[in-house]
């Protein structure tokens, strides 16, 4: 078990782990998962399949993203035709986001290739370990959304 003697040793040691994982899962390249497609731009399609008739508003409040690199992305996955916007019938400023077909099939393949990515990552562990890592992190979720940053 480690021990930490100061606030500041525990930050380098969240901001070691931070860095770990993100390299561990190649967060940091440009298309995540070999797609050609971003992070954040899988995880707007993600939200937008999750919460039905959500509109960007709500999605930038969701994601705490910039409005107009938002807006941008938005209008990217329109262009591909991933998401659709349709005007709402009770205000004429306000579009809903909804995923396509073709959305869809971008969602499965994200979630296949996440699911086999994390695979890939425990299928060394022993049992235990792989049961542990998964516990520990629950465990640090539920901790963390105790915060005000949530």
């Amino acid at each position: 078990m480690l021990y930490f003697c100061n606030m500041d040793e525990i930050i380098q040691s969240v901001r070691d782990f931070n860095r770990f994982y993100v390299n561990l899962l190649g967060l940091l390249k440009n298309n995540v998962l070999d797609l050609d497609y971003s992070l954040t731009e899988c995880r707007i399609v993600f939200e937008i399949d999750l919460h039905k008739d959500l509109t960007a508003r709500k999605l930038k409040e969701l994601l705490a993203i910039d409005e107009g690199y938002l807006s941008r992305l938005i209008n990217n996955l329109v262009k591909d035709q991933i998401i659709s916007k349709t005007q709402s019938e009770t205000d004429k400023r306000v579009y809903h986001l909804h995923v396509t077909e073709k959305g869809k099939n971008l969602l499965n393949v994200v979630n296949d290739k996440s699911n086999n990515q994390i695979h890939d990552l425990l299928q060394y562990l022993k049992p235990n370990d792989q049961l542990r890592v998964a516990e520990i992190m629950s465990e640090l979720k539920h901790i963390l959304s105790n915060t005000k940053f949530l």
